[in-house]
């Protein structure tokens, strides 16, 4: 997956016109995960739920109880 500026730049790959907006997003996302991890908060928490959990090789370990 990944993101490009130019639309059909390379099959797969969604075309992004607000960076900012993106970058915003993630940045958001990358803070609350820093600040869930230092308060220790450990729960199981996929970003999109069971679409999120086909995709993993961990299932078997995990603790999530959408599996």
């Amino acid at each position: 997956m990944g993101f490009s500026r130019a639309e059909h730049a390379i099959p797969n790959v969604k075309q992004v016109r607000d960076w900012k907006g993106l970058f915003a997003l993630w940045r958001k996302e990358a803070e609350s995960l820093g600040a869930r991890s230092q308060r220790a908060t450990r729960a199981v928490d996929p970003k999109n739920e069971l679409a999120t959990c086909r995709l993993c090789d961990l299932q078997t370990l995990c603790r999530s109880t959408r599996n």
